[in-house]
């Protein structure tokens, strides 16, 4: 039995996103729950990061409707609850890692927990050498790891990651797998783009698979059975 829709972290319904004449996404329909890891696969310029930014509440879909733990509109509660992770680091170049950190804490109004949120994210990341450094001397792998410690220091029940494997060495991607594992444990729902499928194999519940802005596959692995919704337009 499919599980009802509002029990849903993330929906999109029949979204569409257009830039003038250019379709960016093109009634994109899914569903993704608490303790679901779904990839968001397909070429350049399938409208895969459109997507996390439309999902993020940083773009208006043209229509259709974006719907986060039950809300089309991003409140305040919806947006601490949302972490996303971009092709921008959103950091400060002439700040630390830590100080950057430190900055989006006050910003989440983390108040006496932000020491040792910081000091967690940092240590979950592998941050924790360079915490100190400038970012605009951090190498891109660094930068990554920073980057993501920043989008989970609000410990957000939503996580929208945009190639969280990009620049990373293989000892950094097996930490982020592994961080992926313990997030979807603690009933994070995660949406996450690659070009790399082939590293969230046997972690992800589901694929959907876009081209040029439309949804062309949704592949669901056997062994994970019905945990994750198909997109709401293939349902009965």
């Amino acid at each position: 039995m499919i599980e009802a829709l509002d029990s849903k972290t993330l929906i999109f319904e029949d979204v569409c996103k257009t830039f003038g004449e250019t379709v960016a996404l093109w009634q994109v329909s899914f569903a993704l729950g608490p303790g679901e890891i779904v990839a968001l696969t397909g070429g350049n310029g399938a409208g895969k990061s459109t997507l996390l930014r439309v999902a993020a509440f940083l773009l208006k879909p043209t229509s259709g409707r974006v719907l986060a733990f039950g809300q089309p509109r991003p409140t305040p509660d919806v947006k601490r609850r949302i972490g996303l992770l971009g092709h921008a680091s959103f950091l400060y170049e002439d700040l630390s890692a830590e100080e950057n950190l430190k900055f989006y804490a006050a910003l989440y109004a983390l108040g006496r927990e932000a020491d040792d949120r910081i000091a967690r994210v940092l240590q979950e990341v592998g941050a924790e050498d360079f915490r100190h450094r400038p970012v605009r001397t951090l190498s891109h792998g660094m930068r990554k790891r920073v980057s993501l410690a920043r989008a989970v220091l609000s410990d957000p029940d939503l996580l929208l990651l945009d190639e969280p494997f990009s620049g990373l060495d293989v000892a950094s991607v097996e930490r982020t797998r592994a961080l992926m594992v313990e997030w979807r444990r603690r009933g994070k729902a995660l949406l996450v783009t690659t070009h790399q499928a082939e590293l969230l194999e046997g972690l992800a519940d589901g694929e959907l698979v876009l081209d040029r802005g439309r949804v062309r596959s949704w592949r669901a692995p056997a062994s994970c059975g019905s945990a994750v919704s198909p997109p709401v337009g293939e349902r009965a």
